[in-house]
């Protein structure tokens, strides 16, 4: 199975399910589920990983200019 944009976001629709669930917010728009979901990351990683708050957005932003080279590498 070749891993490309669209397996990426398969991934991401079902983990954004799965937390739509849990946080009761299933109503919400998805854009909306992803940026809750996206916030209780930062928040799993400062909480569940120590890391500061400064650190934790750096991590975010990471995965961010990772998904942005693989945007421009991968055509969708």
């Amino acid at each position: 199975m070749e891993i490309d944009n669209s397996t990426r976001a398969t991934w991401a629709s079902g983990c954004i399910q799965t937390h739509a669930i849990a946080s009761r917010s299933t109503g919400e728009e998805r854009h909306t589920q992803a940026r809750d979901l996206v916030g209780n990351i930062w928040h799993f990683l400062r909480l569940e990983c120590g890391m500061t708050a400064e650190g934790a957005t750096a991590q975010i932003e990471m995965a961010l200019d990772m998904a942005r080279q693989e945007y421009n590498e991968d055509s969708d």
